[in-house]
């Protein structure tokens, strides 16, 4: 390999992007389903009772109305899995805002990391509202991403290689 192709090479190298955004999953998604009443009244967990349904959705969680949601009872004092459906998934790290609604429901929110694969992990939040055991919950997920600095790498490449070019010309003379 002579200097001038490893000078091309090194000012393609340095014209190519040198950020990378991480692949999280943007969109959100509400889930209809049905409750235990019982669970309601001393309120230290939700009972779902069978499959929710996708109410309605975008973005990369889009999913056609009415597709099978499967939910997993929730327990406020062990934060775990709540929903999940297709390749997707939202486990809940923690629990906030739990309180009577004023429609024979209870309201909370559940923080937590939305999970599926050939995406990153990303963190969003469950709000649930249930109406005299019918429920709807939605989920949010639209984390803004900024692109990652690589390291210098590139430069110090042109660099180096500079100073290569400068050796060379030395031993020449």
């Amino acid at each position: 390999m002579n200097i001038k192709t490893l000078t091309v090479a090194a000012l393609l190298a340095a014209a190519a992007p040198l950020a990378s955004v991480a692949a999280t999953i943007q969109g959100e998604i509400e889930i209809g389903g049905e409750v235990s009443l019982a669970s309601l009244n001393d309120f230290t967990g939700v009972d779902f009772i069978g499959d929710g349904i996708v109410i309605v959705s975008a973005g990369d969680l889009s999913f056609a109305k009415g597709t099978a949601v499967t939910l997993t009872d929730i327990d406020f004092s062990s934060p775990g899995d709540i929903w999940s459906v297709g390749l997707f998934s939202f486990v809940a790290t923690s629990f906030s805002d739990i309180l009577a609604n004023g429609f024979g429901g209870k309201d909370f929110e559940a923080q937590g990391v939305l999970s599926a694969a050939g995406f990153d992990n990303t963190e969003g939040t469950f709000r649930f509202s249930s109406q005299s055991g019918r429920t709807l919950a939605s989920f949010s997920s639209s984390s803004f991403t900024t692109p990652i600095p690589l390291p210098a790498a590139g430069w110090l490449l042109i660099g180096g290689l500079g100073g290569l070019a400068a050796m060379k010309r030395r031993k020449k003379a």
